[in-house]
């Protein structure tokens, strides 16, 4: 369980937490412009897609690690009526998790969501416009120092 779970998951963690911390730290320098408000949003979403991934990676595998170090204690649960079904199940949901990665980036990554229909144009039912090839998202919420009220970056 230490190699197949927790090592995958604190390695994640510890990494994706330095990304992270970098990144929604990360302030733009010098006057607030809306390229740098919509970099900061960007940065900000990318450390939320992350901390999904490692959340999914996490509830997926954990039926499965626990299933082993049960019937290593118990081996008589193996010979229960429908176990087969549920290891089953158990096994199908851990090897889901690498399935569910791109499903997240195409949710939370407008980037990702428009490459994969650039790469997908020739389905019938994929439409691409040009202003989806071009569309930048909008951002007025946040400032550059990450809250509404400041306009500037100030220094410490």
């Amino acid at each position: 369980m230490f190699l197949t779970y927790f090592l995958p998951i604190g390695s994640m963690t510890f990494t994706y937490a330095r990304v992270g911390l970098e990144l929604w730290g990360s302030q733009s320098i010098g006057e607030c412009t809306q390229r740098q408000l919509e970099n900061i949003k960007s940065k900000r979403r990318a450390v939320k897609m992350m901390m999904t991934v490692v959340l999914i990676f996490a509830v997926c595998w954990l039926p499965f690690q626990v299933y082993f170090i049960v019937t290593s204690y118990d081996p008589g649960i193996t010979n229960l009526p429908y176990i087969q079904e549920v290891y089953l199940g158990i096994y199908w949901l851990a090897m889901s998790n690498s399935m569910y990665n791109p499903i997240i980036y195409c949710w939370m990554n407008s980037r990702f969501r428009r490459g994969f229909k650039q790469f997908f144009q020739w389905c019938p039912f994929v439409r691409l416009t040009p202003e989806t090839l071009t569309r930048r998202e909008v951002v007025t919420k946040y400032s550059c120092a990450g809250s509404p009220e400041h306009h500037r970056i100030v220094r410490n």
